[in-house]
């Protein structure tokens, strides 16, 4: 995988709207598990309105995690 490591369930539910955006920009899912993992990301981002009609991150969210590559300071993950 390319992007950062993919969050348990536990993460997913208590990250931020900005972490979320991050892993849905930046994680490639290769696996079932992976794939389990980002549609929970892509659920709570729609639910919380972080995803545009276009079906991409709102461009408040897209700006604050980047375009091309990770950004300089990734949000960090709270464990």
């Amino acid at each position: 995988m390319a992007g950062p490591d993919f969050p348990t369930k536990e993460e997913v539910d208590k990250a931020s709207l900005e972490q979320l955006a991050y892993w849905f920009r930046f994680s490639l899912a290769s696996t079932a598990e992976e794939q389990k993992s980002l549609a929970r990301v892509v659920q709570r981002l729609r639910k919380s309105g972080g995803i545009a009609e276009s079906g991409d991150l709102i461009p408040e969210l897209s700006a604050k995690v980047g375009f091309g590559g990770v950004p300089e300071t990734p949000p960090s993950r709270k464990r």
